[in-house]
C-alpha cells in the first residue's frame, strides 16, 4: 500500500466512542447501505467502545437491556474490541476481536475470536486484510476463527492453521420443499408428499421416542437461570469450549438487537438439565405458512444447544435425549426443516442416531495459537465442542 509499517502500526486501535459514526459510514460505504439490520445497535452490542475522556470502557450500551441485567450484561461484551485502521483520519479497516474464554482440561486460556473484517473497497487486495489479524496476533496467544466467505478463505488459511471444517447436519420434517426441488410444481409435489410425509413420520417417530425420557419435561425459557452455568462446567476435561455462563447466554441469545431467538430448557424436576436455542430462518413464514397452519417454508436452525452431563451426583442429560426433544418440539410446531452446524465427535454421534443428514458446507473453522504447552489439546480437532453460539459475526 506504499506505507510504511509503523504509519500502520500507530493507525491501527480499539474503536471508541467518538469513532461509531464513521464505523456505520464506513461499513455502508463498503457493503451497501440498505441492511436487514441496525448496524449501529450491532456494533454497541457486539463491542465495547472506549469512553474519548478517560480512555476506559464507555457505559454508552443499547440492546434489550434493563436495570436488572445491565451489569451483566456489561460484562459479557466488556472485553470485546473493534479493531480500526485510520490512514490519514479516514477509516480504511475494522476487525473485530470477540473474548472467547476456552475451558481446556483443568485450565481456562484466553481466546479471541476474530469476526466483523471489512477492508475498503478503494484498498482491496493490498495487504491490509493479511496485516490486521497478523497484527492482533501480537496482542494475544490464542486466536479462532470460524466461518468466513470463499472469498476470503485464501487468505484465513494463510494466517490460521485450518481444522476440518464445521458440519451442517439437516432434517426434513417436511417432504414438499425436498419434492419441489426436483422441478415438479408445487401441487405434484404437495401430492407426493402428502403420500411420502406419513411413512418419512413414522420413521422419524421411531428414532426420536427411542431417546425420550418420561421424567423429563420441556420448557420455553425466557432468560437463561444462573444454574445453566453447570451444564458446560460439567463436560469439564471432556471438551474444549466456551464456558456457558447466564450472562453470556443472555447477551448473546436475549439482548441481540436484530434477531428474536426461542430458548427451550429441559428440567429433571425442578433441575435445568439441557437446553436448545434456535432461530427460525424465513421470517415471512407465518405468510408462508399452509393452510394447515404449518410452517413448511421455515427453517428452524438450532444456535446452541448443551446437556448436563451424567455423573454419581446429578441426573444428567444425553445429546441424544435433548435433540430428540427439540426434534419433537419442532415438528409439534410446523417447521419444514431442521439445521444445526455442529463441532464434536459427541455431536455427529447425537445426530447420526438420530437420522439427520450431514452436508459438507463452507464452514471454516481455524485456529492460532502461540503457546506450545496448548498445541496439541487445541490442533486436535476431536477435543473440540463448537455451534452457532461460537460463529456468529456480522450481525448475527
Amino acid at each position: 500500500m506504499g506505507l510504511p509499517v509503523e504509519d500502520f502500526s500507530a493507525g491501527f486501535k480499539p474503536a471508541a466512542e467518538s469513532d461509531v459514526a464513521a464505523l456505520v459510514a464506513f461499513w455502508e460505504r463498503n457493503l451497501g447501505a440498505e441492511q436487514s439490520f441496525n448496524l449501529e445497535k450491532y456494533l454497541r452490542w457486539r463491542y465495547s467502545f472506549l469512553d474519548d475522556d478517560s480512555g476506559n470502557i464507555s457505559d454508552n450500551m443499547t440492546g434489550n437491556v434493563t436495570e436488572e441485567n445491565s451489569s451483566k450484561r456489561d460484562a459479557a461484551n466488556r472485553n470485546n474490541k473493534l479493531w480500526t485502521m485510520t490512514i490519514n483520519g479516514q477509516i480504511m479497516g475494522m476487525l473485530g476481536a470477540q473474548s472467547m474464554p476456552l475451558a481446556v482440561g483443568d485450565r481456562q486460556l484466553e481466546a479471541i475470536h476474530t469476526m466483523d473484517m471489512l477492508v475498503d473497497k478503494s484498498i482491496d487486495g493490498g495487504g491490509l486484510g493479511a496485516w490486521m489479524p497478523l497484527a492482533l496476533n501480537h496482542h494475544h496467544d490464542i486466536m479462532v476463527l470460524i466461518g468466513s466467505n470463499k472469498n476470503s478463505s485464501g487468505l484465513v488459511r494463510r494466517i490460521f492453521q485450518p481444522m476440518p471444517n464445521r458440519r451442517q447436519w439437516k432434517m426434513a420434517l417436511n417432504l414438499t420443499r425436498l419434492i419441489e426441488k426436483v422441478g415438479l410444481s408445487r401441487r405434484l409435489a404437495q401430492g407426493i408428499a402428502a403420500l411420502s410425509n406419513p411413512l418419512a413420520g413414522a420413521m422419524r417417530n421411531r428414532r426420536v421416542k427411542k431417546y425420550l425420557r418420561p421424567e423429563f419435561t420441556l420448557k420455553n425459557l425466557t432468560t437463561f437461570p444462573d444454574s445453566v452455568a453447570a451444564i458446560s462446567h460439567s463436560h469439564q476435561n471432556e471438551f474444549i469450549y466456551r464456558p456457558r455462563s447466564a450472562a453470556f447466554l443472555n447477551w448473546k441469545f436475549t439482548e441481540n438487537p436484530n434477531k428474536t431467538y426461542q430458548l427451550l430448557g429441559v428440567y429433571c424436576s425442578d433441575t435445568l438439565v439441557a437446553y436448545a436455542v434456535f432461530h427460525t430462518s424465513d421470517a415471512n413464514a407465518n405468510a408462508n405458512a399452509n393452510a394447515s397452519g404449518g410452517k413448511v417454508n421455515a427453517d428452524a436452525v438450532i444456535d446452541d444447544f448443551f446437556w448436563l452431563k451424567h455423573d454419581d451426583a446429578n441426573k444428567g442429560c444425553s445429546p441424544e435425549t435433548l435433540l430428540a426433544m427439540v426434534v419433537q418440539h419442532l415438528q409439534r410446531e410446523g417447521f419444514g426443516l431442521i439445521k444445526v452446524a455442529s463441532y464434536g465427535v459427541r455431536c455427529q454421534q447425537a445426530m447420526e442416531q438420530l437420522g439427520f443428514i450431514q452436508r459438507e458446507e463452507h464452514l471454516l473453522f481455524s485456529l492460532s495459537c502461540n503457546l506450545p504447552d496448548a498445541e496439541h489439546d487445541l490442533f486436535n480437532p476431536d477435543h473440540w465442542f463448537i455451534t452457532d453460539a461460537d460463529a456468529h459475526g456480522l450481525a448475527c
